[in-house]
Order: structure tokens, then sequence, then C-alpha cells
């Protein structure tokens, strides 16, 4: 179904964009959640986001990444750049970042495909959901079946683990 809707897209063919909202829609709108905009700045995100695959589907390559990945990397820059424009950015957010990674100078020079592949599936999964898509800590919770408690307890130890790998590649001195 991805051929399909790449295809449809590449060729400006409108049925593209139905397909592409049929099937990841939700996908989209599930990472919108995670920046906690209201319905209307949600909605008109989303068209960006729709409108940004639209015009940027040429410079898709299947040989380097999954259309789904593609669409969830757009979907989040999008995202955050719709969030930073508005200047909706909450504090929760800029809070959890600094905290972690205040003492690093170049945070954008970090490997960090290296850094999660030093983690356990299970800790790769949870910091794809606190750093990536932003959830709270209640939301992984819900998600997960796990009392708030152990989720905060998982999180410690994802960030005390983060910061050891961090100091070991010299980023903490």
């Amino acid at each position: 179904m991805d051929n399909q809707i790449i295809e449809l897209l590449k060729n400006k063919d409108d049925y593209g964009l139905e397909l592409l909202q049929m099937y990841y829609g939700q996908f989209i709108n599930y990472i919108l959640c995670s920046l906690r905009l209201n319905q209307q700045d949600r909605e008109e995100c989303h068209n960006d986001i729709v409108l940004k695959i639209w015009d940027k589907i040429e410079q898709y390559d299947e040989t380097q990444i999954t259309f789904k990945n593609y669409i969830a990397i757009i979907s989040r820059r999008q995202g955050l750049n719709y969030v930073r424009k508005n200047k909706k950015l909450l504090k929760e957010i800029q809070y959890e970042q600094m905290d972690l990674f205040k003492d690093i100078q170049d945070v954008e020079k970090i490997d960090w495909k290296y850094v999660v592949s030093k983690l356990s599936y299970k800790e790769q999964e949870f910091f794809y959901r606190r750093y990536y898509y932003y959830q709270t800590l209640d939301e992984i919770s819900k998600e997960r079946a796990m009392t708030y408690k152990a989720v905060e307890n998982s999180y410690y130890r994802l960030r005390k683990k983060l910061r050891k790998i961090l100091q070991g590649e010299g980023y903490y001195e």
C-alpha cells in the first residue's frame, strides 16, 4: 500500500492524499497529540504536515527509511516548528530537555543512533516515547499499563544510564 501511496503522491494525484489520510492520519495525530496542541491548532498543523509530505515526496528514498518513519520525522519536525513558531512550547518539554542536556554544549553533534543502540529494547522504547514523541510520564504509564511510580523509576534509571553513556563518549566531564 505504501508504494501505491508514494507513487500517487509523486504523480500529484489527489487520491494519494486520501490514502495518506486514511492510512496515516491517525498516526500523524498521535504524534501531534504529544505536543498538546488544541484541536484547531492540531488540525492546522496536520494539514501543514500533509502538504509538506505532498511537496517533499520526491526527496523520499525508500532505501534509506521506511515510509512510516519518513512520515513520523516530517510530522515531528513540522509539529515542533509549528509550536515554536506560535511560541506554545510547553515549559515541561523545555525543562525536561534542559535537565538531561544542561551540561552538554553541542547536543546536535551527539551520535544518537549509537547512544540509543547501547540501550535495551525496553529502554529504547521509553527513550523514544519520552524524548522523541514527548509523552508525559502519565501518558506512558497509561499506555504501558504501569503505575506512575514505576514509570518514574524507569525514567530515572534511563536518564542515569544516558548520562553514563554520554560521559563515556566524552560529552560530559
